[in-house]
């Protein structure tokens, strides 16, 4: 017998008005201690915020639908250039 977890709720419209909220304030994110579901990909296209949980063993993050390109984090900020990070990475 197959048994499907059907999530009850969806945490996605509360992330997506966090990066919302946070990019009128210019304030950071920051992700409380628990498991949080996410149905779908969040977008966080910001510049200069920062976000942060309350570590990886207590912030969950559980994206719950399968498929190629719904789930994760997809991010479209202009703050660290890839220029940058390869100079980074040379440089370890």
């Amino acid at each position: 017998m197959v048994q499907f977890l059907m999530m009850e709720k969806d945490d996605l419209p509360a992330f997506e008005k966090a990066v919302a909220d946070a990019r009128k304030q210019n304030k950071n994110i920051y992700i409380p201690e628990g498991t949080f579901h996410l149905s779908n990909v969040w977008r966080v296209n910001v510049e200069n915020i920062t976000i942060t949980g309350a570590g990886m063993w207590y912030t969950n993050l559980q994206f719950t639908v399968d498929g190629i390109e719904r789930g994760g984090i997809s991010g479209g900020w202009t703050g660290y250039s890839d220029k940058k990070m390869a100079r980074e990475f040379q440089r370890n």
